[in-house]
Order: C-alpha cells, then structure tokens, then sequence
C-alpha cells in the first residue's frame, strides 16, 4: 500500500451512520483519473483518496485530490470513483480561486 497524507474526511454524517472510511484507489480507475489530471494540469503532482461511507443506510463516497508541490487548492468530487470523468474534474478547477 502506498503512502496517503493525512486528509480530513470531507463528507458529513453522523449518528446513528458510522463514520466514512479512506482507501486508496484501485490501478484502473487511479490511473484513468490521474491521466485527466495530467492532460489539465501538466507535470503537477496529485495525490487521490477516496472516501466511502462505512454504512450502507447512507452511501456517501468522495474522491479527494491534493497538489502537494503546488499551491493548487484541493479539490473534492463528491461522486463515486466510477463515476467521476474528465468534464468533472475541469469544472472543479474551473471553480477554483485565482492564485
């Protein structure tokens, strides 16, 4: 398993549902999103995590990339890995503020 920063979670819940839980993404779809990244944001390192809820009564799921050598702000796609394509992660920066 690689190495992921610490990361607060980004989504809410609370009780009765439990908490959210991180994991790394699987080869596939790292790899497809990370290459979206590349063709928009060229030669800037990203780092993604993803978020799903531990309780299947409230299926929260979000994709979180951090820009750890840049001043980029990071970026939450509150979608399921699965779902998220390049025209969301361009609106995301697009939404950005100025630097």
């Amino acid at each position: 398993m690689n190495w992921m920063p610490p990361t607060p979670c980004p989504l809410t819940y609370a009780p009765p549902f439990s908490a959210p839980v991180r994991r790394e993404l699987q080869a596939p779809a790292r790899d497809r999103i990370l290459g979206w990244f590349e063709e928009l944001l060229s030669h800037t390192d990203v780092i993604l995590i993803e978020w799903v809820g531990a309780d299947p009564r409230q299926p929260l799921h979000a994709v979180v990339a951090s820009f750890p050598k840049s001043h980029q702000p990071t970026i939450v796609l509150t979608l399921k890995v699965e779902e998220v394509a390049r025209h969301h992660i361009r609106a995301a920066l697009n939404e950005q503020p100025s630097r």
